[in-house]
């Protein structure tokens, strides 16, 4: 069942070319979360829906050329305490390694060991109350984008600090199977995103 973004009440379109004019720039920071083999490639959680954003994410960092980029991968041990909830995953080189389609722009990666890459981002970005803007794209829309944009939003409000958070409806995904509808699932995590004050737009094409 596709869930229509608009009856949930997200203004999920934004006059892009003008939303590149004013993100494109140092005072930006673009975070793709989890864009790695393991998830859209091959292995337990891999899904051709979460591989599906790659070439849009792709043109998006190509547009924001001029912004900080971070990478945060999921990089596990063999016996992670994760396993405990989901399935072995994203434990070898192979399965962390971020996608051939964006490696060319993943100059600064960041390793996590939960679906939560905000601890690892925090200690890693030693400017990040430096940035105006974040921008979050990746995978999966209602687990690690979820966490991860929530998380962001507390720390900035705890901080008093009045940057945007946004999440591209085009550039985030999750994967679909029994028990886990992937269009309920986006919306509600897109929902609950916007009521927390992240703004949730479309694309920046």
């Amino acid at each position: 069942m596709t869930v229509d973004l608009r009856l949930l009440g997200i203004e999920y379109q934004n006059k892009p070319s003008l939303l590149t004019r004013v993100y494109n720039n140092p005072k930006t920071c673009v975070v793709v979360i989890d864009m790695v083999n393991g998830f859209c490639n091959s292995g337990a959680l891999a899904s051709p829906r979460c591989a599906s954003v790659a070439g849009g994410i792709a043109s998006a960092l190509d547009y924001l050329n001029d912004a900080y980029k971070v990478f945060i991968c999921d990089e596990h041990s063999s016996n992670a305490v994760e396993f405990n909830s989901f399935p072995p995953h994203c434990h070898n080189k192979t399965e962390s390694a971020v996608i051939k389609e964006l490696a060319p722009y993943a100059d600064f990666i960041i390793g996590k060991n939960s679906t939560n890459g905000i601890f690892k981002f925090l200690s890693s970005v030693a400017i990040v109350n430096s940035f105006d803007n974040f921008l979050i794209m990746g995978v999966c829309t209602d687990i690690c984008v979820l966490q991860f944009a929530l998380s962001l939003k507390a720390y900035l409000n705890e901080s008093d600090k009045p940057a945007n958070v946004i999440v591209f409806t085009d550039y985030t995904e999750t994967y679909d199977m029994d028990g886990h509808n992937a269009d309920s699932f986006n919306a509600a995590a897109y929902k609950l995103m916007e009521n927390a004050g992240i703004s949730i737009f479309k694309n920046l094409k």
